[in-house]
């Protein structure tokens, strides 16, 4: 019986006639634990995890380090392996020279940061450094993101992040608010002991994303990917800040940002020293692994596959949109193709520029259930700011 409902499901699930989507408000919940450390404070609200930062570089990452320190080695447990192991294993010699390489060009308020994270935690500096250049040298994500305007003409985005199943990154990320000394208060879902803007919005209602791009990196003067997308979050509120920060850059780690506000999306493809930029001309705009527009650009067939199907879904729906068709789109097996290619749905995410709500899906119990399936936790991020004050 339990094997027929179960197929019922997946059938519903890839028709895009499951039911609508479970969304938990989360400011109705008492937050089940709270830790703090100063100023800063960790609290587990239905199950999501979210961690208060705030002061100088140093002292938010100290106060990160001290809060998020089980969390930064049960995440990273693999990974700082490799790094123990690094002289017995052959192409970690190279890794380790990249690495090292890049710091020069991380912000001096970054760099202080994770030093931060490193003597809050105890953990080593170097392996600190390590784990927040992963995205930069290593990962290859094949994430996916979309925007739409629904029927009054706000935007909604979208964000799929999704990896290879073999791949040993963390489904339990968290949710980072951080009220720096300068530029804009944001929130950021990251990984612990991350110093990232991976996926994240802040106080002026900009939204920011990093996707793979499957481009070969040849220039390494270049910005982290992390850092350059938490320093885009921090100082940017328009769409041509934004454009101002990457025009700045004298190389770029390639990869595709997906950004948006209020008014506007945009895809910005970025790589070696080629940068391109794709707004939202109609009412919705999408990405999936793949530069348009790039000369060098390298398209992958399942890539372009994904994003013909979600254009055409989204041409179809225009101007009946709204987030459960949106989250239906998602949970097809077209999108977040966690049972082919060898991928898995690690995390679902949804933000609303104009009213500065967004949504979380709960973690997955597997390694291979998708998190899009599960219910969505609802936050607004002046909510959260507020949680400073309390």
């Amino acid at each position: 019986m339990r094997r027929i409902i179960r197929l019922i499901f997946i059938v519903l699930i890839l028709s895009g006639c499951a039911s609508k989507t479970n969304i938990i408000v989360s400011s109705t919940a008492k937050p089940s634990e709270i830790t703090k450390f100063g100023e800063s404070k960790k609290i587990i609200k239905n199950g999501i995890t979210v961690v208060y930062l705030s002061g100088s570089p140093y002292e938010i990452g100290f106060a990160h380090g001290k809060l998020c320190k089980e969390e930064i080695l049960q995440a990273h447990e693999f990974h700082f392996w490799l790094y123990d192991n690094r002289n017995n294993i052959e192409s970690m010699q190279g890794w380790m020279k990249t690495a090292r390489d890049l710091e020069k060009y991380i912000p001096e308020e970054y760099i202080e940061e994770m030093k931060g994270i490193a003597d809050g935690s105890g953990i080593g500096y170097d392996k600190i450094l390590f784990i927040n250049l992963l995205t930069t040298v290593a990962r290859r994500k094949g994430c996916f993101a979309f925007a739409y305007k629904d029927q009054n003409s706000n935007i909604h985005v979208i964000r799929q992040i999704d990896i290879a199943i073999d791949q040993e990154l963390w489904k339990k990320m968290i949710l980072f608010v951080v009220k720096p000394q300068k530029g804009n208060i944001f929130a950021a879902f990251l990984n612990p002991g991350w110093v990232d803007g991976e996926t994240g919005m802040n106080d002026k209602g900009l939204y920011i994303s990093i996707n793979a791009i499957n481009m070969q990196q040849s220039k390494w003067e270049i910005m982290p990917i992390t850092h350059l997308t938490r320093y885009i979050l921090q100082y940017a509120g328009t769409m041509n800040d934004v454009d101002e920060i990457l025009c700045r850059q004298k190389a770029f780690p390639g990869k595709l940002l997906f950004v948006a506000n209020k008014e506007r999306a945009a895809v910005f493809e970025i790589a070696n020293d080629e940068k391109a930029r794709i707004d939202m001309d109609s009412r919705f705009l999408a990405l999936s692994n793949h530069a348009r527009l790039l000369p060098s650009r390298k398209i992958l067939k399942n890539s372009q596959e994904r994003l013909k199907y979600a254009d055409r879904y989204l041409m179809k729906n225009i101007g009946s949109m709204d987030i459960d068709m949106a989250l239906q789109l998602v949970k097809s097996s077209r999108i977040s193709s966690f049972w082919r290619n060898g991928a898995q749905n690690r995390q679902s995410f949804i933000f609303s520029p104009s009213t500065l709500d967004f949504f979380i899906a709960l973690p997955p119990e597997s390694d291979t259930d998708p998190a899009c399936h599960n219910s969505y936790v609802k936050f607004n991020l002046l909510d959260e700011i507020r949680m400073f004050e309390k």
